[in-house]
Order: structure tokens, then C-alpha cells, then sequence
């Protein structure tokens, strides 16, 4: 009988998992995750500071405040700045709670040719990445070495222009 109404299922459902509801889009205000201010790491974004260094690539990442698969992305770019934070510029978009950001993830989803339905999405330089787990840890360091060689981004190549 759970499954004749979306009442009776929600009834069912919550007895096993409480349901939280949805946060409303905010502002521009929100805060981002603890992530050091590095010289690599451009927290707040302005699309028109974007720019190509040579031997860098940009990295476009949008994320949902509170998905987990956002938050070991973002640990993984975290462990690897050291390393590898000399072949890249890391622009970050919070989707979830920001409705300007997700419609810019549309925009960059379209441009990259890629239907998206969630996060974490990643463009870095002319590939893109949905989703993350450890078996793309090495895809993504691969591409960051390959794709800062490249003079290829899809904000200054394709949508701005």
C-alpha cells in the first residue's frame, strides 16, 4: 500500500531514514569549504578575473554543499596542491545553494557538451570529469599535467567569446 501515494510511501519511508528538507537557494554570501586561501585556490569567483597562465590549467569544480563525493574531491585537491598546485587554477562553484552557480554549471555542462544531473563536475582544461571516487584520482592527475600543456579552456575559449 506504500507504493499507491507519495503520502503513504513518505509515511513508510520515514520510519527507516529521516528525510531533512531542502535548503533555499542563498546568496552570493554562502561561505565555501575550509580550504586554505592559496595563491592556486580562487574562492571567490569572478568570471571576469578568469584568466590562462601559461603552463597552468584552469580547473572549473562545482560542488553541493553537503555531498560527500563534493567533500573527498575537495580533500583530494587539498592533498595534492603541494605537488601538483603549480599546473593549475582551481575555481570553485557551490550548485546547491547558490541558483546563479547552477545555472552556471548548465552553461559550462553545455559547453563541454555533457549532460550533468548532479555533482561533483570537474572541467579541467578540454575534459571533463562527473562524479569522483578513487578510481579517477589518477584520470584527474593525469589530465592536470596533460591539460596545463594545453591552451584549451572552455570559459575563455568557448563561452565567454
Amino acid at each position: 500500500s506504500y507504493y499507491t501515494s507519495k503520502e503513504k510511501f513518505k509515511e513508510w519511508f520515514t520510519k527507516y531514514v529521516e528525510l531533512k528538507e531542502m535548503v533555499p537557494y542563498r546568496d552570493n554570501s554562502s561561505s565555501l569549504p575550509d580550504i586554505k586561501k592559496e595563491e592556486n585556490v580562487v574562492q571567490e569567483i569572478n568570471l571576469d578575473n578568469i584568466e590562462k597562465e601559461d603552463g597552468k590549467v584552469n580547473i572549473y569544480f562545482f560542488w553541493g554543499d553537503g555531498c560527500p563525493h563534493c567533500e573527498h574531491e575537495m580533500e583530494f585537491l587539498e592533498s595534492i596542491k603541494e605537488e601538483y598546485g603549480k599546473y593549475y587554477n582551481l575555481y570553485m562553484f557551490e550548485t546547491w545553494k547558490d541558483k546563479e552557480n547552477a545555472e552556471l554549471l548548465s552553461v559550462f555542462a553545455n559547453a563541454m557538451n555533457d549532460k550533468v544531473t548532479g555533482v561533483p563536475y570537474t572541467i579541467i582544461g578540454s575534459l571533463s570529469f562527473k562524479g569522483f571516487g578513487e578510481s579517477k584520482k589518477n584520470s584527474f592527475l593525469e589530465a592536470i599535467e596533460s591539460q596545463s600543456k594545453n591552451n584549451y579552456d572552455v570559459y575563455l575559449d568557448k563561452i565567454k567569446k
